[in-house]
């Protein structure tokens, strides 16, 4: 059952990856498929570049403070959407390499190691299934905000462009759910490294049992053979390309700050016309 649910769940991030063209593609992988990952790599950031020129100029047509406040998150999300896509580009030969040994299916695990994995990928699977929830439930939220509130625009949302036709409307409220969606490219970033993380801390804690009796310089000796030399060298390497890789994630702590931020003062300004 943990075989099939660690299956499942890499199997699923590395669907969605690819659709969202942060998870690299193999050498396998066939020409159309690389020229269409290509075009959505192409479509999703020139979309959302265009969308970060629009936002200084929506910032300074906006006449309350609670408007200019809504595209705080929406600048945050477009910056670090823009920054994924471009950063997982640049590095996915390195990314592909931390990946390789996570979606291998033909590694064999003793019992004892087996029921430490079992652990782990239970309590990755319930992470994701938690993200994925919160995640359907926001745009599920957003799309259909509009017959939830009974009026025409959706609740929290500042538009580019003046809305004086419907067709406008339409085409506007479209472009704003297509962007919505590709918001996910900021969810599977933080699922593909907490999974890299995942596995790392599995490796380390595998390591660590191996040396955990040894409390002699015999001992010692007698443990180490040329296997573990070689997990912990190529531990090592990995420990180096993930730390790397996180580095880039802490785009995602800034995010977070500003989006509480806005929030915060949002709150206040409704508190105090009310």
């Amino acid at each position: 059952m943990t075989l099939l649910m660690q299956e499942w769940v890499i199997r699923h991030l590395r669907v969605y990856g690819t659709y969202y063209t942060i998870w690299p593609l193999s050498s396998e992988d066939g020409k159309f498929k690389t020229l269409f990952c290509n075009f959505l790599w192409w479509f999703y950031t020139v979309n959302m570049i265009s969308m970060s020129f629009l936002i200084p100029n929506t910032i300074l047509n906006q006449e309350s403070l609670v408007d200019t406040l809504k595209t705080l998150p929406v600048s945050a999300y477009c910056l670090e959407i823009i920054f994924n896509l471009i950063y997982c580009r640049i590095r996915r030969k390195e990314i592909q390499k931390l990946l390789f040994e996570i979606e291998q299916p033909h590694k064999t695990w003793t019992p004892r190691e087996q029921i430490i994995k079992v652990k782990f990928i239970r309590r990755f699977y319930k992470f994701c299934i938690l993200l994925w929830i919160i995640t359907v439930i926001d745009l599920a939220i957003f799309v259909f905000s509009s017959l939830i509130s009974n009026e025409m625009y959706p609740i929290n949302v500042v538009y580019p462009f003046p809305i004086s036709n419907n067709w406008v409307y339409y085409v506007t409220y479209v472009d704003i759910v297509i962007a919505m969606q590709e918001t996910c490219v900021v969810m599977l970033v933080d699922l593909m490294v907490t999974l890299i993380m995942w596995h790392a801390a599995f490796q380390f804690y595998l390591l660590g049992m191996q040396i955990r009796f040894v409390d002699t310089a015999e001992k010692l000796r007698a443990s180490i053979t040329e296997e573990i030399l070689l997990s912990f060298n190529n531990a090592q390497k990995n420990i180096v390309e993930i730390l790397k890789f996180i580095i880039g994630s802490f785009v995602a702590i800034i995010r977070l700050f500003i989006c509480c931020y806005a929030a915060e003062e949002i709150t206040d300004q409704v508190s105090f016309l009310t």
